[in-house]
């Protein structure tokens, strides 16, 4: 779940955007460039009804915005005379909200003045800093963004948990300054084998990604401003299931934020993923039980480590022509042939977790968030399998939250003349929540 950054990002190259930089006006009609400051990736501005933050990505040329009181977010676009719109990618077709932007410095201040649907904004900037951190696992070099409050001193902090494939530090960064607004850092760092991170994901299970998560606390416990006792974790989508596993190692871990994710075995989750993806693309049910039945069993294969072989040939015979079967992204040919790949060890050794032990070793306040329309993650099992699992899952531990209408990416359906936008109650709930566990104060300062 990263709000549509993935989808902006695999679109460089077939569209114009802008080379690290946002524009300035200052009262003419010729904008002059917003200068980066040497040690910046992110800049945050502020007004009564939240934060908007403007990042420099790492590895591209876009400029990103996220917007956390309107629910936008997007590649920042040159639009009419001095202004600024957001475009959004989706399904390959390049989106544009009729929302416009302008930053202004004057007098050395610098503002950033929105104009849409919500009336006219100005939000101020907010003062915050980031350093670069190198945490060690081993063999592993993680690399990543450290973004703190204005005002030094030991505070809490918060350290994002990528979900699937490559992912960098640039899809939780903009998320990691609305925190240290609020008086908590947080902490963005490269998945292994992506960015300026060693290592390969690919070939890495959920317990090897926890291992790099712990690794990430037991440095961050050694910041001069980070209080070692006041550290969580904030995961999506696969991030939970990592979080999880970290969580249930370390009691000292203070609390655990599940976005879309995590909750149940991984067995039950792709098999509810990928039936849907058979219904979604307008296949009849009974197509639709047979790929289910089909996952099913391969997914069983998988988790004996292959001892039971039973059946499975006999379903790759029977399916594996069928218009569906290519949707499932299953094996071409009949899997219990021939050696077992890397990838597929990798992901039989997560398919092999109890989760059930794992959660019942989970000592933190948790709270999960589910999308009422996702159609990766089942909501009703997540929240059952967490009130039932965890150990004071229906005592106080868990606080769960369903956002309705939502999709996946936490995004309702576009409108007509705007972008897909960020379920209103999405990051209010996250950051009041973490707050409270964490006691936080705001310490945003305007310069």
């Amino acid at each position: 779940m990263r709000l549509g950054l993935d989808t902006a990002l695999h679109a460089v190259g077939t569209v114009a955007c802008l080379s690290g930089s946002v524009f300035a006006a200052t009262g003419t009609a010729d904008p002059i460039p917003f200068r980066w400051s040497a040690t910046h990736t992110i800049e945050l501005f502020r007004d009564a009804t939240g934060e908007i933050a403007v990042q420099r990505l790492a590895d591209h040329s876009f400029t990103w915005l996220q917007d956390f009181a309107s629910g936008r977010t997007g590649v920042l676009m040159p639009g009419a005379g001095d202004s600024l719109e957001l475009m959004y990618v989706e399904s390959g077709a390049h989106l544009r909200s009729t929302v416009r932007y302008q930053v202004l410095q004057e007098g050395g201040a610098t503002s950033l003045v929105t104009i849409g649907p919500e009336g006219r904004r100005i939000a101020q900037a907010v003062a915050i800093r980031e350093r670069q951190l190198e945490v060690h696992n081993g063999a592993v070099v993680l690399h990543g963004t450290l973004v703190l409050p204005a005002r030094a001193g030991r505070g809490p902090a918060v350290v994002f948990l990528h979900g699937s494939g490559a992912a960098s530090r640039d899809t939780f960064v903009a998320w990691g300054a609305a925190f240290a607004a609020r008086g908590i850092a947080a902490f963005a760092y490269d998945k292994r084998g992506t960015g300026e991170s060693t290592g390969d994901w690919r070939t890495s299970t959920l317990e090897d990604l926890a291992d790099d998560a712990a690794a990430v606390v037991a440095a961050l416990r050694q910041c001069s401003d980070i209080d070692p006792d006041r550290i969580g974790f904030l995961g999506t989508s696969q991030g939970p299931w990592v979080a999880s596993i970290a969580a249930s190692r370390d009691p000292r871990l203070a609390f655990v934020v599940m976005s879309n994710g995590g909750g149940m075995g991984g067995a039950e989750q792709e098999i509810f993923r990928r039936a849907n993806t058979v219904r979604d693309a307008g296949f009849a049910a009974p197509d639709v039980d047979s790929a289910r039945v089909t996952v099913t069993r391969y997914f069983r294969y998988l988790a004996s480590g292959g001892a039971d072989s039973s059946g499975v040939g006999a379903l790759w015979r029977d399916h594996g022509s069928s218009p569906w079967f290519a949707l499932l992204d299953l094996p071409s040919h009949d899997p219990t042939r021939g050696a077992w790949p890397p990838l597929r060890r990798v992901f039989a050794a997560d398919l092999a977790l109890s989760w059930p032990a794992i959660h019942a070793r989970m000592t933190q306040p948790v709270l999960a968030i589910v999308c009422g329309d996702d159609h990766t993650v089942p909501q009703g099992a997540v929240l059952e399998h967490l009130a039932t699992e965890l150990p004071r899952g229906k005592s106080g531990q868990l606080t769960s939250i369903v956002l309705d209408g939502a999709d996946h990416h936490v995004t309702l359906p576009a409108v007509a003349g705007d972008i897909p936008l960020v379920h209103p109650k999405y990051f209010p709930s996250i950051f009041d929540w973490v707050v409270a566990q964490t006691h936080a104060s705001g310490s945003g300062a305007r310069p």
